[in-house]
């Protein structure tokens, strides 16, 4: 009897174990390059409820499958899609400045850039382009949404993003500190924080970190 009811116990025990795994960490995934399948199998020897609080192996399958599909997911949708590398939907303001790339439709000739204040109707003044770079929009206020308007000589291009209130913000940049104290190479520490970002609708800041990753600038 007592070697019955040991052993279920070590069942149940191990089942807790394998259910916990599979929570936690990530198996060697589908990959599209050497360097995606080197990454692959450094991210599954990670833990990912130990290293940062609320991600999971789920949340990091989702952002592994992201950075294979080269489709922008989540966020607002607009009858001229914003072009890639511009800021839509909440967006984590870098101290208080946001990336405005513009290079994917530089080809078509900037004519202007506007960004205003949603409420003031204030523009921001912005910087002066440089081919290759992203502007850096600067002096975002926390809980305050802009709407932007983008003129080429092909194309006008509208789009909005919301600052999120500070206590958001705050809580984000905790999250973002834990993961850098945790000795990850860059490229695993890049999924990380898109898997922080991609659980918290920050979608643009996940397509800026999966973008340099593609290219390999992480």
């Amino acid at each position: 009897m007592k070697k019955n009811i040991a052993m279920t116990v070590l069942a149940l025990t191990t089942g807790v174990g394998l259910v916990h795994a599979e929570e936690c960490q990530l198996p060697p995934q589908q990959a599209n390059s050497p360097r995606t399948e080197a990454l692959s199998k450094e991210l599954s020897k990670t833990n990912a409820c130990k290293t940062v609080k609320g991600i999971s192996a789920k949340s990091l399958k989702t952002v592994w499958l992201a950075l294979l599909d080269t489709k922008s997911t989540g966020g607002k949708r607009f009858e001229t899609p914003p072009p890639m590398g511009t800021p839509t939907g909440k967006v984590f303001a870098l101290g208080d400045k946001v990336p405005f790339d513009v290079s994917a439709v530089a080809q078509e000739g900037l004519v202007s850039l506007t960004v205003t204040a949603e409420g003031t109707g204030k523009a921001l003044k912005l910087p002066q382009y440089v081919a290759g770079q992203a502007l850096l929009i600067e002096k975002m206020q926390p809980g305050t949404s802009y709407n932007w308007i983008l003129v080429t000589r092909k194309e006008t291009y509208r789009g909005s993003f919301e600052i999120p209130e500070a206590d958001e913000l705050q809580e984000m940049n905790g999250k973002l500190t834990e993961l850098d104290a945790q000795g990850l190479s860059s490229d695993v520490k890049a999924i990380y924080q898109a898997a922080i970002f991609e659980e918290a609708d920050y979608y643009f800041n996940r397509d800026m970190i999966l973008a340099s990753l593609r290219n390999g600038k992480k």
